[in-house]
């Protein structure tokens, strides 16, 4: 079975205290006939367009996980199947840290990609920098129809284990 995590936090899938202890509820418990995760994001606009920072004031969550985007980045590059993030619309600061712990990163050729928070100065807050570094590494697997990215999107293969061609329709 492919289980489907939902980010859903209208309008953009903002990553906040919900999303944190979705991610760490499903990946806690995952039953043993789950053969892989897909990250989603709820809606048609954004896969999640960045964190919630609001809801990490404390720096702990309740209970006795940590808080933040960090640890749950850790927790999906930890789980026993492998993660997919099924990118579309907006996928910005906090929502890419949480595509970037995932094995595999799948984005439909008009998604947007990045960390904004740098025009204002800051690292981004969750590791994803270091996240970056790691994945430009990764081995890159183009889909086999020879579609090709827009000019000047090319960065986008740093972070993409696949993309979607703008022909073909997303199911969001």
């Amino acid at each position: 079975m492919i289980q489907t995590v939902w980010l859903d936090n209208p309008p953009l899938n903002a990553v906040d205290a919900g999303i944190i202890d979705t991610l760490w509820s499903t990946l806690e418990n995952l039953g043993s006939d789950v053969h892989a995760v897909v990250l989603r994001g709820r809606g048609e606009r954004a896969f999640s367009a960045g964190a919630d920072i609001s809801g990490f004031v404390g720096g702990m969550a309740e209970g006795d996980r940590p808080g933040g985007i960090q640890p749950v980045a850790d927790l999906i590059e930890a789980a026993p199947v492998p993660v997919v993030a099924a990118i579309h619309g907006f996928c910005l600061g906090g929502g890419l840290e949480l595509a970037l712990g995932c094995d595999v990163r799948i984005a439909h050729a008009g998604a947007q990609l990045g960390f904004p928070e740098v025009n204002l100065g800051l690292l981004p807050g969750g590791g994803g920098y270091a996240e970056v570094v790691a994945v430009e590494r990764a081995q890159v697997v183009p889909l086999p129809d020879g579609a090709s990215f827009a000019e000047g999107a090319g960065f986008l293969l740093t972070f993409l284990t696949a993309y979607i061609p703008l022909t073909r329709q997303a199911r969001v």
